[in-house]
């Protein structure tokens, strides 16, 4: 099972909405970062302190926090691994 943030909380925080909008806990492959990441904007959030730094991943490029290339991420299944996110839980 995913684990999923509170969407009323995160997009609170954040200071926009998108009612199609659902966000899923996931950990980068290269660096091991937790992240957010909402698959219908395609974007990834990846400080939870600073919601709003995201970047969009609709093209090629590499992690953007590590620089790696290639790159990917995977779905956190332990809401015990949500680290920095867990107060948007």
């Amino acid at each position: 099972m995913t684990v999923t943030l509170n969407k009323y909380l995160f997009e609170t925080t954040l200071g926009h909405a998108n009612r199609e909008s659902s966000y899923t806990l996931v950990k980068t492959v290269c660096c091991g970062a937790t992240c957010v990441f909402d698959a219908r904007l395609n974007e990834l959030y990846f400080t939870a302190n600073d919601p709003g730094r995201h970047a969009a991943l609709d093209f090629p490029q590499n992690c953007p926090l590590c620089a790696a290339d290639p790159w990917s991420f995977s779905e956190i299944s332990d809401r015990n691994l949500a680290g920095p996110w867990k107060s948007f839980l």
